[in-house]
Protein backbone atom coordinates (compact mmCIF):
# COMPACT_ATOMS: atom_id res chain seq x y z
CA UNK A 1 0.00 0.00 0.00
CA UNK A 2 1.12 3.32 -1.42
CA UNK A 3 2.20 5.90 1.47
CA UNK A 4 1.31 9.55 1.32
CA UNK A 5 4.18 11.74 0.26
CA UNK A 6 4.84 14.28 2.57
CA UNK A 7 3.43 16.78 -0.14
CA UNK A 8 0.21 15.25 -0.50
CA UNK A 9 -0.03 14.98 3.43
CA UNK A 10 0.41 18.91 3.81
CA UNK A 11 -2.29 19.44 1.58
CA UNK A 12 -4.85 17.39 2.68
CA UNK A 13 -3.96 18.93 5.87
CA UNK A 14 -4.77 22.17 4.28
CA UNK A 15 -7.71 21.23 1.90
CA UNK A 16 -9.67 19.22 5.21
CA UNK A 17 -8.98 23.11 7.23
CA UNK A 18 -9.89 25.84 4.88
CA UNK A 19 -12.60 28.22 5.87
CA UNK A 20 -13.83 27.72 2.53
CA UNK A 21 -16.27 24.37 1.58
CA UNK A 22 -14.49 22.65 -0.48
CA UNK A 23 -14.67 19.39 -2.91
CA UNK A 24 -13.10 17.55 -5.35
CA UNK A 25 -15.13 15.36 -7.65
CA UNK A 26 -15.09 13.49 -10.80
CA UNK A 27 -14.96 14.81 -14.12
CA UNK A 28 -18.68 13.47 -15.39
CA UNK A 29 -19.94 14.60 -12.17
CA UNK A 30 -21.12 11.07 -10.92
CA UNK A 31 -19.79 11.51 -7.23
CA UNK A 32 -17.26 13.22 -4.72
CA UNK A 33 -13.88 11.96 -4.34
CA UNK A 34 -13.05 14.38 -1.40
CA UNK A 35 -14.86 17.00 0.50
CA UNK A 36 -14.06 19.29 3.78
CA UNK A 37 -14.89 19.91 6.78
CA UNK A 38 -16.44 23.24 5.60
CA UNK A 39 -18.62 21.70 2.69
CA UNK A 40 -20.10 19.53 4.74
CA UNK A 41 -21.07 22.24 7.20
CA UNK A 42 -22.61 23.70 3.75
CA UNK A 43 -24.88 20.73 2.78
CA UNK A 44 -25.63 19.28 5.88
CA UNK A 45 -24.12 15.76 5.01
CA UNK A 46 -21.65 13.45 6.71
CA UNK A 47 -18.52 13.23 4.81
CA UNK A 48 -19.41 9.24 4.66
CA UNK A 49 -22.31 10.21 2.78
CA UNK A 50 -21.10 12.36 -0.17
CA UNK A 51 -17.55 10.53 -0.76
CA UNK A 52 -19.11 7.05 0.17
CA UNK A 53 -21.28 8.12 -2.78
CA UNK A 54 -24.78 8.32 -1.46
CA UNK A 55 -25.08 11.51 -2.30
CA UNK A 56 -23.86 12.31 -6.02
CA UNK A 57 -23.15 15.80 -7.05
CA UNK A 58 -25.85 16.54 -9.17
CA UNK A 59 -28.48 15.81 -5.87
CA UNK A 60 -27.76 19.04 -3.90
CA UNK A 61 -28.53 20.86 -6.89
CA UNK A 62 -31.52 22.53 -6.91
CA UNK A 63 -34.39 21.13 -9.23
CA UNK A 64 -34.80 24.01 -10.95
CA UNK A 65 -30.73 24.61 -11.73
CA UNK A 66 -29.90 21.12 -12.95
CA UNK A 67 -30.41 21.47 -16.83
CA UNK A 68 -27.92 24.39 -15.95
CA UNK A 69 -25.57 22.54 -14.13
CA UNK A 70 -25.07 19.64 -16.63
CA UNK A 71 -24.23 22.69 -19.11
CA UNK A 72 -21.63 23.88 -16.81
CA UNK A 73 -20.39 20.42 -16.27
CA UNK A 74 -19.80 19.71 -19.79
CA UNK A 75 -17.85 22.93 -19.80
CA UNK A 76 -15.76 21.91 -17.31
CA UNK A 77 -14.35 19.46 -20.01
CA UNK A 78 -13.35 22.31 -22.08
CA UNK A 79 -12.18 24.97 -20.07
CA UNK A 80 -9.21 24.40 -17.26
CA UNK A 81 -11.06 27.22 -15.02
CA UNK A 82 -14.85 28.37 -14.85
CA UNK A 83 -17.00 30.13 -12.20
CA UNK A 84 -20.68 29.76 -12.05
CA UNK A 85 -23.46 29.94 -9.67
CA UNK A 86 -26.28 27.65 -8.67
CA UNK A 87 -28.76 26.63 -6.02
CA UNK A 88 -28.12 24.17 -3.88
CA UNK A 89 -30.86 21.83 -1.68
CA UNK A 90 -28.87 20.57 1.75
CA UNK A 91 -29.79 18.25 3.58
CA UNK A 92 -32.57 19.75 5.37
CA UNK A 93 -33.98 20.82 2.06
CA UNK A 94 -33.27 24.41 2.30
CA UNK A 95 -32.54 26.57 -0.64
CA UNK A 96 -29.26 28.08 -0.76
CA UNK A 97 -27.58 30.57 -3.82
CA UNK A 98 -23.88 29.16 -3.94
CA UNK A 99 -21.02 30.98 -5.75
CA UNK A 100 -18.75 28.11 -7.57
CA UNK A 101 -14.93 28.63 -8.70
CA UNK A 102 -13.57 25.42 -9.87
CA UNK A 103 -10.91 24.14 -11.63
CA UNK A 104 -9.50 21.11 -13.67
CA UNK A 105 -6.89 18.91 -11.37
CA UNK A 106 -5.36 15.13 -11.35
CA UNK A 107 -6.82 12.92 -8.62
CA UNK A 108 -4.97 10.14 -7.48
CA UNK A 109 -3.72 9.68 -11.44
CA UNK A 110 -7.58 10.46 -12.87
CA UNK A 111 -8.40 13.68 -13.90
CA UNK A 112 -10.88 15.47 -11.64
CA UNK A 113 -12.72 19.05 -10.71
CA UNK A 114 -11.66 20.91 -7.65
CA UNK A 115 -14.21 23.27 -6.63
CA UNK A 116 -14.42 25.84 -3.85
CA UNK A 117 -18.53 26.61 -3.11
CA UNK A 118 -19.04 30.15 -1.28
CA UNK A 119 -22.17 30.42 0.17
CA UNK A 120 -23.88 33.98 -1.45
CA UNK A 121 -27.82 33.51 -0.19
CA UNK A 122 -27.56 36.61 1.94
CA UNK A 123 -25.73 37.98 -0.31
CA UNK A 124 -28.48 37.80 -3.12
CA UNK A 125 -30.94 38.51 -0.50
CA UNK A 126 -29.37 42.12 0.38
CA UNK A 127 -29.12 42.44 -3.55
CA UNK A 128 -32.99 41.82 -4.15
CA UNK A 129 -33.95 43.70 -1.09
CA UNK A 130 -31.68 46.49 -2.40
CA UNK A 131 -33.39 46.11 -5.87
CA UNK A 132 -36.77 46.18 -4.82
CA UNK A 133 -35.92 49.45 -2.83
CA UNK A 134 -34.71 51.18 -5.45
CA UNK A 135 -37.54 49.68 -7.56
CA UNK A 136 -40.06 51.50 -4.96
CA UNK A 137 -38.19 54.49 -4.92
CA UNK A 138 -38.46 54.60 -8.61
CA UNK A 139 -42.19 54.17 -9.04
CA UNK A 140 -42.52 56.69 -5.76
CA UNK A 141 -40.17 59.39 -7.97
CA UNK A 142 -42.17 58.53 -10.66
CA UNK A 143 -45.39 58.81 -9.74
CA UNK A 144 -43.67 62.17 -7.87
CA UNK A 145 -43.17 63.47 -11.35
CA UNK A 146 -46.78 61.86 -12.88
CA UNK A 147 -48.52 63.94 -10.49
CA UNK A 148 -46.45 67.12 -11.53
CA UNK A 149 -47.02 66.67 -14.83
CA UNK A 150 -50.75 65.98 -14.06
CA UNK A 151 -51.23 69.35 -12.05
CA UNK A 152 -48.83 71.09 -15.09
CA UNK A 153 -51.03 69.76 -17.80
CA UNK A 154 -54.10 70.73 -16.14
CA UNK A 155 -53.12 74.28 -15.24
CA UNK A 156 -52.06 74.98 -18.52
CA UNK A 157 -55.49 73.89 -20.22
CA UNK A 158 -57.04 76.49 -17.68
CA UNK A 159 -54.76 78.99 -18.72
CA UNK A 160 -55.02 78.03 -22.50
CA UNK A 161 -59.27 77.49 -22.50
CA UNK A 162 -59.60 81.59 -22.56
CA UNK A 163 -58.19 81.47 -25.86
CA UNK A 164 -60.79 79.45 -27.48
CA UNK A 165 -63.38 82.43 -27.06
CA UNK A 166 -60.51 84.92 -28.18
CA UNK A 167 -60.28 83.42 -31.37
CA UNK A 168 -63.64 83.35 -32.30
CA UNK A 169 -64.61 86.55 -31.37
CA UNK A 170 -64.13 88.11 -34.97
CA UNK A 171 -65.16 84.68 -36.52
CA UNK A 172 -67.66 85.89 -39.83
CA UNK A 173 -68.84 82.10 -40.22
CA UNK A 174 -69.57 79.18 -38.56
CA UNK A 175 -67.02 77.41 -41.07
CA UNK A 176 -64.67 79.88 -39.89
CA UNK A 177 -65.45 79.58 -36.43
CA UNK A 178 -65.57 75.88 -36.72
CA UNK A 179 -62.06 75.78 -38.26
CA UNK A 180 -60.17 78.07 -35.34
CA UNK A 181 -61.82 75.87 -32.51
CA UNK A 182 -60.03 73.22 -34.21
CA UNK A 183 -56.79 74.87 -34.38
CA UNK A 184 -57.13 76.27 -30.79
CA UNK A 185 -58.25 72.94 -28.96
CA UNK A 186 -55.37 70.32 -31.01
CA UNK A 187 -52.27 73.37 -30.68
CA UNK A 188 -49.18 71.32 -28.82
CA UNK A 189 -48.98 74.89 -27.42
CA UNK A 190 -52.42 75.39 -26.25
CA UNK A 191 -55.02 72.68 -25.30
CA UNK A 192 -52.99 69.52 -26.91
CA UNK A 193 -56.11 67.54 -27.59
CA UNK A 194 -55.42 64.76 -30.38
CA UNK A 195 -58.44 65.30 -32.60
CA UNK A 196 -61.47 67.43 -32.54
CA UNK A 197 -65.16 66.85 -34.49
CA UNK A 198 -67.55 68.66 -34.38
CA UNK A 199 -71.15 68.37 -36.09
CA UNK A 200 -74.25 70.55 -36.04
CA UNK A 201 -77.75 70.10 -36.12
CA UNK A 202 -79.24 71.06 -39.39
CA UNK A 203 -82.88 70.09 -39.95
CA UNK A 204 -83.61 66.86 -38.92
CA UNK A 205 -80.02 65.67 -39.58
CA UNK A 206 -76.88 66.15 -37.76
CA UNK A 207 -74.23 66.74 -39.85
CA UNK A 208 -70.50 66.40 -39.56
CA UNK A 209 -68.96 70.09 -40.20
CA UNK A 210 -65.85 69.50 -39.25
CA UNK A 211 -63.68 68.13 -40.74
CA UNK A 212 -65.28 67.72 -43.46
CA UNK A 213 -65.38 64.67 -44.58
CA UNK A 214 -64.18 64.18 -48.34
CA UNK A 215 -66.58 62.22 -49.97
CA UNK A 216 -69.36 64.58 -49.02
CA UNK A 217 -71.38 65.77 -46.02
CA UNK A 218 -71.76 62.87 -43.39
CA UNK A 219 -75.21 63.19 -41.86
CA UNK A 220 -76.64 61.38 -39.50
CA UNK A 221 -80.50 61.33 -38.59
CA UNK A 222 -81.27 63.00 -35.23
CA UNK A 223 -84.28 60.81 -34.36
CA UNK A 224 -81.74 57.74 -34.14
CA UNK A 225 -80.56 56.20 -31.25
CA UNK A 226 -76.88 56.42 -31.57
CA UNK A 227 -74.70 58.23 -29.17
CA UNK A 228 -74.66 61.28 -31.56
CA UNK A 229 -78.55 61.70 -31.64
CA UNK A 230 -78.96 61.25 -27.94
CA UNK A 231 -76.62 64.47 -27.14
CA UNK A 232 -77.63 66.40 -29.85
CA UNK A 233 -81.54 66.24 -28.56
CA UNK A 234 -80.34 66.67 -25.68
CA UNK A 235 -81.15 63.38 -23.84
CA UNK A 236 -77.22 62.78 -22.22
CA UNK A 237 -75.00 65.29 -20.92
CA UNK A 238 -71.64 63.37 -21.84
CA UNK A 239 -70.64 60.43 -23.47
CA UNK A 240 -67.23 58.77 -23.17
CA UNK A 241 -65.37 56.09 -24.69
CA UNK A 242 -61.77 54.80 -24.22
CA UNK A 243 -59.53 58.00 -25.16
CA UNK A 244 -62.19 60.30 -25.80
CA UNK A 245 -65.44 62.31 -24.93
CA UNK A 246 -68.64 63.62 -26.67
CA UNK A 247 -70.59 66.83 -25.35
CA UNK A 248 -73.26 68.45 -26.72
CA UNK A 249 -72.94 72.46 -28.03
CA UNK A 250 -75.21 74.09 -26.50
CA UNK A 251 -76.37 77.60 -27.35
CA UNK A 252 -79.02 79.66 -25.49
CA UNK A 253 -81.45 77.04 -24.56
CA UNK A 254 -81.51 74.43 -27.71
CA UNK A 255 -78.65 72.06 -28.42
CA UNK A 256 -76.24 73.24 -31.38
CA UNK A 257 -74.64 70.03 -32.26
CA UNK A 258 -71.83 67.99 -30.74
CA UNK A 259 -68.39 67.99 -30.00
CA UNK A 260 -65.92 64.95 -29.66
CA UNK A 261 -62.19 65.10 -28.75
CA UNK A 262 -60.24 62.39 -28.54
CA UNK A 263 -57.11 62.93 -26.25
CA UNK A 264 -53.53 62.17 -26.48
CA UNK A 265 -52.33 59.08 -25.58
CA UNK A 266 -49.65 59.56 -22.79
CA UNK A 267 -51.92 62.67 -21.67
CA UNK A 268 -54.41 60.39 -21.14
CA UNK A 269 -52.52 57.56 -18.93
CA UNK A 270 -51.31 60.50 -16.91
CA UNK A 271 -55.02 61.76 -16.02
CA UNK A 272 -56.74 58.75 -15.97
CA UNK A 273 -54.41 58.08 -12.74
CA UNK A 274 -56.05 60.38 -10.91
CA UNK A 275 -59.74 61.46 -10.11
CA UNK A 276 -59.36 64.72 -9.20
CA UNK A 277 -57.31 66.02 -12.09
CA UNK A 278 -59.92 63.51 -14.16
CA UNK A 279 -62.87 65.41 -12.88
CA UNK A 280 -60.73 69.15 -13.47
CA UNK A 281 -59.92 67.69 -17.17
CA UNK A 282 -63.71 67.14 -18.02
CA UNK A 283 -64.53 70.38 -16.42
CA UNK A 284 -62.93 72.10 -18.86
CA UNK A 285 -63.76 70.15 -21.65
CA UNK A 286 -67.35 70.63 -20.90
CA UNK A 287 -66.31 74.77 -20.18
CA UNK A 288 -64.48 75.20 -23.64
CA UNK A 289 -68.54 72.94 -25.03
CA UNK A 290 -70.45 75.77 -23.97
CA UNK A 291 -68.31 78.50 -24.87
CA UNK A 292 -68.01 77.21 -28.39
CA UNK A 293 -71.80 76.57 -28.67
CA UNK A 294 -72.70 80.10 -27.82
CA UNK A 295 -69.98 81.51 -30.13
CA UNK A 296 -71.51 79.16 -33.13
CA UNK A 297 -74.93 80.81 -32.25
CA UNK A 298 -73.49 84.45 -32.06
CA UNK A 299 -71.61 83.62 -35.14
CA UNK A 300 -75.23 82.53 -37.28
CA UNK A 301 -77.14 85.40 -35.44
CA UNK A 302 -74.09 87.39 -37.57
CA UNK A 303 -74.52 85.42 -40.73
CA UNK A 304 -78.66 86.01 -40.50
CA UNK A 305 -78.22 89.75 -39.82
CA UNK A 306 -75.37 89.90 -42.66
CA UNK A 307 -77.38 87.52 -45.02
CA UNK A 308 -80.66 90.19 -44.98
CA UNK A 309 -78.28 93.11 -45.36
CA UNK A 310 -77.24 91.54 -49.32
CA UNK A 311 -80.11 89.26 -49.73
CA UNK A 312 -83.42 90.33 -51.34
CA UNK A 313 -86.07 89.11 -48.80
CA UNK A 314 -88.31 88.56 -51.93
CA UNK A 315 -86.33 86.54 -54.34
CA UNK A 316 -83.73 84.87 -52.12
CA UNK A 317 -80.99 85.80 -54.11
CA UNK A 318 -78.71 88.65 -53.70
CA UNK A 319 -79.69 92.38 -53.84
CA UNK A 320 -78.11 95.64 -55.56
CA UNK A 321 -75.78 96.71 -52.66
CA UNK A 322 -74.72 93.09 -52.80
CA UNK A 323 -73.60 93.17 -56.70
CA UNK A 324 -71.90 96.22 -55.99
CA UNK A 325 -69.31 95.09 -53.40
CA UNK A 326 -69.26 91.80 -55.36
CA UNK A 327 -68.89 93.55 -58.91
CA UNK A 328 -65.76 96.14 -57.91
CA UNK A 329 -64.27 92.69 -55.83
CA UNK A 330 -64.43 90.20 -59.06
CA UNK A 331 -63.04 93.01 -61.54
CA UNK A 332 -60.16 93.95 -59.18
CA UNK A 333 -59.24 89.82 -59.01
CA UNK A 334 -59.95 89.88 -62.93
CA UNK A 335 -57.63 93.05 -63.55
CA UNK A 336 -55.15 91.41 -61.23
CA UNK A 337 -54.78 87.79 -62.75
CA UNK A 338 -55.62 88.56 -66.45
CA UNK A 339 -58.81 86.60 -65.89
CA UNK A 340 -62.14 86.96 -67.56
CA UNK A 341 -64.91 88.31 -66.37
CA UNK A 342 -68.63 88.54 -67.83
CA UNK A 343 -72.36 89.99 -66.92
CA UNK A 344 -75.69 89.73 -67.85
CA UNK A 345 -77.92 92.48 -67.17
CA UNK A 346 -81.72 90.66 -67.69
CA UNK A 347 -85.09 92.17 -67.26
CA UNK A 348 -88.62 90.15 -67.78
CA UNK A 349 -90.59 91.51 -70.70
CA UNK A 350 -94.21 92.01 -70.08
CA UNK A 351 -93.75 91.54 -66.43
CA UNK A 352 -95.68 95.54 -65.65
CA UNK A 353 -98.92 94.10 -66.97
CA UNK A 354 -98.65 90.78 -64.78
CA UNK A 355 -98.40 92.88 -61.75
CA UNK A 356 -101.07 95.51 -62.68
CA UNK A 357 -103.69 93.17 -63.90
CA UNK A 358 -103.48 90.28 -61.65
CA UNK A 359 -101.81 92.05 -58.41
CA UNK A 360 -98.87 92.83 -56.58
CA UNK A 361 -98.94 89.19 -54.87
CA UNK A 362 -98.98 87.69 -58.19
CA UNK A 363 -96.39 89.67 -59.40
CA UNK A 364 -94.02 88.41 -56.24
CA UNK A 365 -95.11 85.10 -56.59
CA UNK A 366 -93.84 85.37 -60.59
CA UNK A 367 -90.27 86.96 -59.49
CA UNK A 368 -89.84 84.38 -57.60
CA UNK A 369 -89.65 81.83 -60.00
CA UNK A 370 -87.85 83.49 -62.40
CA UNK A 371 -84.95 84.08 -59.99
CA UNK A 372 -85.53 80.27 -59.05
CA UNK A 373 -85.05 79.25 -62.60
CA UNK A 374 -81.82 81.80 -62.86
CA UNK A 375 -80.43 80.07 -59.86
CA UNK A 376 -81.18 76.58 -61.04
CA UNK A 377 -79.00 77.48 -64.37
CA UNK A 378 -75.93 79.24 -62.44
CA UNK A 379 -72.77 77.81 -61.03
CA UNK A 380 -71.93 77.97 -57.36
CA UNK A 381 -69.51 80.54 -58.45
CA UNK A 382 -71.90 82.98 -60.10
CA UNK A 383 -73.32 85.68 -58.31
CA UNK A 384 -77.13 86.23 -59.24
CA UNK A 385 -78.71 89.70 -57.66
CA UNK A 386 -81.90 91.29 -58.49
CA UNK A 387 -81.21 94.46 -59.77
CA UNK A 388 -83.74 96.33 -58.59
CA UNK A 389 -88.25 95.59 -60.35
CA UNK A 390 -88.11 93.35 -62.52
CA UNK A 391 -84.58 93.34 -63.27
CA UNK A 392 -81.71 90.46 -62.40
CA UNK A 393 -77.69 90.51 -63.16
CA UNK A 394 -75.33 87.76 -63.47
CA UNK A 395 -72.15 88.13 -62.66
CA UNK A 396 -69.78 85.31 -64.71
CA UNK A 397 -66.62 84.73 -63.25
CA UNK A 398 -63.96 83.03 -65.12
CA UNK A 399 -66.25 83.53 -68.32
CA UNK A 400 -65.35 84.70 -71.52
CA UNK A 401 -68.02 87.10 -73.41
CA UNK A 402 -68.08 84.22 -76.20
CA UNK A 403 -69.46 81.31 -73.31
CA UNK A 404 -71.41 84.38 -71.80
CA UNK A 405 -73.12 84.95 -74.34
CA UNK A 406 -74.21 80.74 -74.51
CA UNK A 407 -75.00 80.78 -71.38
CA UNK A 408 -77.18 84.05 -71.57
CA UNK A 409 -79.60 82.44 -74.77
CA UNK A 410 -79.87 79.00 -72.25
CA UNK A 411 -81.45 81.36 -69.53
CA UNK A 412 -83.14 83.25 -72.55
CA UNK A 413 -84.74 79.96 -73.38
CA UNK A 414 -85.41 78.37 -69.88
CA UNK A 415 -87.48 81.25 -69.57
CA UNK A 416 -89.40 81.48 -72.70
CA UNK A 417 -89.95 77.96 -72.16
CA UNK A 418 -91.69 78.05 -68.52
CA UNK A 419 -95.47 78.19 -67.54
CA UNK A 420 -95.33 80.54 -64.54
CA UNK A 421 -98.28 79.78 -61.69
CA UNK A 422 -101.36 81.78 -62.21
CA UNK A 423 -102.87 82.46 -58.68
CA UNK A 424 -106.25 83.23 -59.99
CA UNK A 425 -106.58 80.91 -62.44
CA UNK A 426 -104.05 77.83 -62.10
CA UNK A 427 -105.41 76.10 -65.71
CA UNK A 428 -104.07 79.49 -67.57
CA UNK A 429 -100.69 79.78 -67.29
CA UNK A 430 -98.76 83.13 -67.34
CA UNK A 431 -96.14 83.26 -70.35
CA UNK A 432 -92.68 85.84 -69.73
CA UNK A 433 -89.92 85.98 -72.02
CA UNK A 434 -86.23 87.24 -71.23
CA UNK A 435 -84.23 90.21 -72.59
CA UNK A 436 -80.77 90.08 -71.78
CA UNK A 437 -77.46 92.28 -72.36
CA UNK A 438 -74.40 90.74 -72.39
CA UNK A 439 -70.92 92.59 -71.21
CA UNK A 440 -67.52 91.66 -70.46
CA UNK A 441 -64.24 92.90 -69.19
CA UNK A 442 -61.79 93.65 -72.50
CA UNK A 443 -59.45 96.50 -73.27
CA UNK A 444 -62.06 99.34 -73.29
CA UNK A 445 -64.28 98.14 -70.39
CA UNK A 446 -61.75 97.82 -67.34
CA UNK A 447 -63.99 99.23 -64.49
CA UNK A 448 -66.96 98.04 -62.68
CA UNK A 449 -69.22 101.07 -63.82
CA UNK A 450 -68.25 100.92 -67.78
CA UNK A 451 -68.76 96.90 -67.40
CA UNK A 452 -72.51 97.71 -65.51
CA UNK A 453 -73.07 100.49 -68.41
CA UNK A 454 -72.19 98.01 -71.26
CA UNK A 455 -74.82 95.16 -70.10
CA UNK A 456 -77.04 97.21 -69.34
CA UNK A 457 -76.69 99.29 -72.62
CA UNK A 458 -77.20 96.31 -74.20
CA UNK A 459 -79.95 94.93 -72.02
CA UNK A 460 -81.93 98.08 -73.36
CA UNK A 461 -80.85 97.30 -76.96
CA UNK A 462 -82.72 94.02 -76.52
CA UNK A 463 -86.27 95.01 -75.34
CA UNK A 464 -86.14 98.43 -77.71
CA UNK A 465 -85.22 95.38 -80.90
CA UNK A 466 -88.36 92.86 -80.20
CA UNK A 467 -87.68 91.77 -76.44
CA UNK A 468 -86.74 88.06 -75.76
CA UNK A 469 -83.34 88.21 -77.41
CA UNK A 470 -79.41 88.17 -76.45
CA UNK A 471 -77.33 91.37 -77.06
CA UNK A 472 -73.85 91.72 -76.89
CA UNK A 473 -72.06 94.75 -76.76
Amino acid sequence: MATPSDGETTFEALFDAGNDPQYIRSLDGSRFYRVNRAFEALLGYSREELEGGKVAPSDVVHPDDRARYSEVRVEHSEAQERRYDLRILTKTGEAKDIEFSVRRVAFQGQPAVLGSARDVTERRRLEAQLKEEIAIQRRKTIEAAKASVRIWQLTEKIRNAPKLSTALLDAETVDECLRRAAEILTDPDGLNYARVTMHLVEGDTLVQRWPAPKEGPKRRRLAGRHRLARLARGEEEMSETPGQVLLPLRGHGRVLGVLQIAFEEDERVLFDGSQTVRTGQLDIVRTLANSLGVMIENVRLLEEVRRQTVVDELTGVFNRRYLDEKLRDEVKRARRYKRDLSLLMMDLDHFKPVNDTLGHAQGDQTLKEAARILKSQSREIDVLCRYGGDEFTLLLPETDVIRAAQKAERLRARVEANSFTNQSDPQKAIRLSLSIGVAALSADVSDEGTLLKRADEACYESKRSGRNRVTVK
